[in-house]
């Protein structure tokens, strides 16, 4: 982790599962159907002009993995009316749920499974911007099941599942 002592930057986690508790098992399956876009950001499509919206996914999958970007993910176009309902509920759920707080100092290490939950960054107090804007987090991923592993190996260097090639196309979940 790089992050300036004179910033405040807190790192916010809802466990998957609690979120589920909070949501009806038929807005559940609704959340699970492929009714749902996300719009990358800025950084991505800076780094790839094609990355404008995501393809239709679903928001759950698995037992209690996510693919929801609070301000973005959205439903898209033609979905049916419940599928509103459904994001509306997964909201209210995310804002009732019981989340977990911490301000990661440089050198710390938190470990969270990042689709099996959902997480944020909250910028509590800002001191030094630049230091804010250079802050970084180390990112490594590991996958549930070798099937699920299974899903890239086109991204993947011959022979070395995991060791994603430098020049992919286009990165998805």
């Amino acid at each position: 982790m790089r992050c300036a002592p004179s910033n405040y930057i807190e790192t916010c986690y809802v466990d998957g599962r609690e979120i589920l508790s909070h949501i009806s098992s038929e807005e559940i399956n609704w959340l699970r159907n492929t009714w749902y876009t996300t719009p990358f950001d800025a950084y991505s499509t800076d780094s790839n002009n094609e990355q404008i919206i995501s393809a239709n996914h679903e928001i759950i999958f698995d037992d209690s993995c996510f693919r929801y970007y609070e301000t973005r993910t959205t439903v898209a176009e033609g979905a049916p009316v419940f599928a509103w309902k459904a994001l509306v509920s997964l909201k209210n759920a995310l804002q009732i749920s019981h989340k977990v707080r911490v301000c990661i100092a440089e050198r710390d290490l938190l470990m969270i499974p990042n689709q099996e939950g959902l997480h944020c960054r909250n910028l509590i107090k800002i001191c030094d911007l630049e230091a804010a804007r250079n802050r970084y987090l180390l990112k490594t991923y590991n996958f549930s099941s070798p099937d699920r592993q299974n899903i890239f190996l086109h991204k993947y260097a011959t022979g070395l599942p995991g060791l994603v090639l430098e020049t992919p196309t286009r990165i998805e979940r």
